[in-house]
């Protein structure tokens, strides 16, 4: 398993489009994450 594959499998719920994401850290571009979290 490589590194990218490894990253986006652990602790992930879910990845809505996983080709796209792959690709795009294949790329080596910069991303923008997002943390959605309820602070109540």
């Amino acid at each position: 398993m490589d590194q990218i594959q490894d990253l986006l499998e652990r602790s992930v719920a879910d990845i809505i489009v996983r080709e796209k994401l792959e690709a795009d850290l294949r790329s080596g571009k910069r991303l923008r994450v997002k943390l959605g979290i309820d602070p109540t």
